[in-house]
């Protein structure tokens, strides 16, 4: 459900609006860079690599509520409308 109503929210948005979203976030992770120099550079590697998953993650989120194509993440259950034939692939 809530898969759902973030899809919707975001798919609601301008793309300009994203790609403004995504420039302040890749303007917020250089000045961390810049803040995390003094660190030991492993630990910068590893913040660094977490915060590239989680970008990840953010993108095809986006991309996913862009297209619409949310639903395939419970494509077993999408045609389940308690029909007595059960589900229709």
């Amino acid at each position: 459900m809530h898969a759902v109503v973030g899809s919707a929210l975001l798919s609601a948005l301008p793309p300009l609006l994203v790609l403004l979203a995504v420039v302040l976030l890749v303007l917020v992770l250089a000045v961390l860079l810049l803040l995390l120099l003094p660190l030991p550079v492993l630990l910068v590697l590893t913040i660094l690599l977490v915060l590239l998953v989680l970008l990840t993650l953010l993108v095809l989120l986006v991309l996913l509520a862009l297209v619409g194509h949310v639903t395939f993440l419970v494509w077993p259950w999408r045609e389940c409308h308690g029909s007595p034939a059960g589900c229709v692939a």
